[in-house]
């Protein structure tokens, strides 16, 4: 019988799409592969031929709702953790509710996009199985440059530090809730922060090529390259094609799903441009 993969993915669409298409390769592997993400996002899952387990709510809104402008676009960690908390940490129950669900008990491995292993480690420890944390940004503690979600420039000497420093702000937001999960899942109390991320083992999604390794990432770190799912057949229509070979040729600016905080100043912006 395949093993079964649980993947846990939350954010926008930009945060879980990559998730889905490596749980889709996994799948193409010969795993059974489950995603638990925002309801939103079911028709995404369900038409890659995966599980879906639902964590309620889309996931848009929710960033709508808890976004304001002082957070967006800033390094400081503190503003960020309001805003996270503001937006996703607003339904933190009902993650509670959906991540302790005895559906997920058949897991042999956790994937994990949460940061610092929030919820999946536990979980994991429960089931008694491995913990794999993913992620499509370089998060993995090195000299070689700080955490990216601080800073663009290099620190220096607290390169290092500054993965420490933003997993401790992390913890310090949502120990009381991984408290209350494990109480709810039957866990003891949780061990200090330095030993929920020990040893564990790491998969990024970007290429190396692009962000080349450091030489202080272990054996542990493995880096593949993007996720991305394949395009399914599709032709444009005669009126696309006929716009498409008309004139100069178009020019397309997208932002994903990401929240403009001045939007009539991003157009002028783009117009200009």
């Amino acid at each position: 019988m395949s093993k079964t993969l649980t993947c846990l993915a939350l954010g926008s669409r930009g945060d879980v799409q990559p998730y889905v298409a490596l749980s889709a390769g996994l799948r193409d592997a010969g795993y059974r592969v489950r995603v638990v993400t925002f309801e939103s996002f079911r028709t995404l899952v369900e038409g890659q031929g995966l599980l879906f387990h639902a964590v309620p709510g889309d996931a848009q809104a929710i960033l709508q709702a808890g976004a304001s402008a002082d957070m967006l676009g800033t390094r400081n960690p503190l503003k960020l953790m309001r805003g996270i908390m503001r937006s996703y940490g607003a339904i933190i129950a009902d993650y509670i509710e959906v991540f302790s669900d005895a559906v997920l008990n058949d897991s042999d491995a956790i994937l994990n996009q949460l940061p610092g292993g929030l919820f999946g480690v536990d979980l994991a420890e429960k089931l008694n199985v491995p913990h794999i944390s993913l992620s499509v940004i370089p998060l993995t503690p090195t000299h070689a440059w700080p955490n990216p979600l601080l800073s663009e420039r290099s620190l220096g000497p607290l390169n290092k530090a500054s993965y420490a420093a933003s997993a401790q702000l992390v913890w310090a937001f949502f120990r009381p809730h991984v408290r209350r999960f494990r109480e709810r899942i039957g866990l003891m109390t949780p061990p200090p922060r330095w030993l929920r991320a020990k040893g564990k083992l790491t998969i990024n999604g970007f290429s190396p090529l692009v962000v080349p390794p450091p030489k202080d990432w272990d054996s542990t770190v493995h880096t593949t390259g993007y996720w991305q799912l394949s395009d399914p057949p599709w032709q444009p229509d005669a009126d696309l094609l006929a716009f498409l070979e008309a004139g100069s040729k178009p020019v397309f600016i997208g932002f994903g799903s990401m929240i403009a905080p001045d939007s009539a100043a991003l157009t002028r912006t783009v117009i200009e441009a």
